[in-house]
């Protein structure tokens, strides 16, 4: 029987390394996608928690951070595609006069923080996340294209066709709240 690391599983000293080097990233990516900073703590807890348990996974394909950012972008998608289905069930709930289980939902008087939302849920999804890597988590599109495995010129496109269409949307509310 082969001796030593054949059998044994990912080493925690790597994963907490890896999330060390990657932590600094986690918490403006997870205020990008949360509504407010309890859902970002918890959102960010979420992303350290499946790179550890990936870490295993890694293939070797790449540098390990970039994959670690692939990690936790797409655990910021799948609480993304969570919220909107509880948002979807509480609307259908509503419009049949059922009970409506609260929900978390954005910091008071945050109208053009719900607004925002709104309009990110609008965009193509490409769009919606490289504005939330770009505008909100303040990655540089060298990182973005990275993290969305796109080029830096088709970054730079989505973010252009994405203002534009932030733009058009939000417009309306900008000149109401001056």
């Amino acid at each position: 029987m082969p001796s030593g690391d054949a059998f044994e599983g990912p080493k925690p000293a790597e994963a907490e390394r890896l999330l060390a080097a990657v932590a600094p990233r986690l918490a403006p990516l997870a205020r990008a996608f949360a509504r407010s900073p309890e859902e970002a703590e918890d959102l960010q807890q979420a992303m350290s928690l499946s790179i550890i348990r990936a870490h295993g996974q890694h293939r070797g394909e790449g540098a390990p951070e970039a994959w670690a950012g692939r990690v936790a972008l797409n655990t910021c998608r799948v609480h993304v595609r969570r919220r909107r289905l509880e948002r979807s069930v509480v609307e259908s709930l509503a419009a049949h006069d059922l009970p409506v289980p609260a929900l978390d939902q954005p910091e008071p008087g945050g109208e053009l923080g719900a607004r925002l939302e709104e309009a990110l849920d609008r965009l193509e999804p490409r769009q919606a996340e490289a504005i939330r890597l770009r505008a909100l988590a303040g990655l540089p599109c060298a990182e973005i294209a990275d993290a969305l495995e796109m080029t830096e010129g088709a970054v730079q496109q989505a973010l252009c066709r994405a203002r534009r269409h932030l733009a058009d949307i939000l417009t309306p509310c900008l000149e109401k709240h001056p």
